[in-house]
């Protein structure tokens, strides 16, 4: 997943709370833990010696939206890690959310808008240009006949024979003439099949390019659409990320006894909540080892 500038951000805020709890965990007062970002204020209270070593109390300020995310009482024996407020009912609602637009971006990436062009098949129009072919050479052969035929009726009216004879060889003359006509009209005729095919194949091919480009332009907005809400999933993924990162756990910093419970107020849809914890300093053993 491309992250884009709020990507960015949030990252670098990331990076500099967890400094912050980082910085927090290492110093020598003690302070709620918290898995991830939260809103977390921690102010001590009482110290045990003059150089504020070894705090007794700390007053930790937590923010919920209901009640029931505050885990603890007053009274409460916590231990090290025990947890303070867990927003889980929000935090499981976002991850659903989550869920479901990731569902819907990889639902998105497996779309495939348009498909190879189809071309048409070749055409040679073979079958014309062989019919063209026979009529010319038959027109050729009749041609030479035509031509043997003037020299022989040239001969018999030099001979001076019976004009019977002329008559006959006239004919055949004339019949050897229409068929010249009739094999130059089938030249013409497939001459004319030839480009009417050759016209109706071009017009076929336009109109099969002009298919082809118009499928090509609803494939490119359509994929344009799907990038674009492709974007929009991922900026709600990304909020919802950042979201998640307010609604960590927040944990005991130190084994304590929850002294009072104070409900501050409610602004919008938060309520704050300050915890007066009394710290057991005897398991100095174990803050030491962490």
């Amino acid at each position: 997943m491309r992250l884009d500038k709020r990507n960015a951000v949030y990252g670098s805020a990331l990076a500099l709370v967890l400094g912050v709890i980082s910085s927090l965990s290492c110093s020598s007062s003690p302070s709620a833990k918290v898995d991830a970002h939260q809103q977390v204020t921690t102010e001590v209270i009482k110290t045990k010696s003059a150089d504020g070593d070894l705090p007794t109390s700390i007053k930790v300020k937590l923010t919920v939206s209901s009640p029931a995310q505050l885990k603890v009482k007053s009274g409460d024996a916590l231990k090290s890690g025990a947890v303070l407020t867990d927003r889980a009912d929000q935090r499981d609602a976002l991850l659903n959310q989550r869920n479901i637009l990731e569902l819907s971006l990889e639902q998105l990436s497996r779309l495939k808008f348009g498909s190879e062009p189809e071309n048409l098949p070749p055409i040679y129009f073979d079958e014309e240009r062989a019919r063209i072919k026979r009529a010319e050479n038959l027109l050729a052969t009749i041609g030479a006949r035509i031509e043997t035929q003037i020299k022989k009726l040239d001969a018999v009216r030099l001979l001076d024979l019976a004009s019977s004879v002329i008559s006959h060889e006239q004919s055949k003359l004339d019949a050897l003439k229409l068929e010249a006509g009739n094999a130059a009209a089938d030249i013409e005729l497939g001459r004319g099949q030839l480009k009417a095919g050759a016209e109706k194949r071009a017009f076929v091919e336009f109109e099969n390019r002009a298919k082809i480009l118009r499928e090509q332009s609803e494939a490119r907005t359509k994929t344009t659409s799907a990038e674009t809400d492709a974007a929009k999933i991922k900026l709600q993924i990304a909020e919802i990320d950042a979201e998640l990162l307010t609604l960590a756990i927040v944990r005991a910093p130190f084994p304590a006894i929850v002294e009072r419970v104070i409900w501050e107020g409610q602004s919008n849809n938060e309520i704050s909540i300050t915890l007066l914890l009394r710290l057991d300093n005897d398991s100095g053993s174990e803050r030491a080892g962490k």
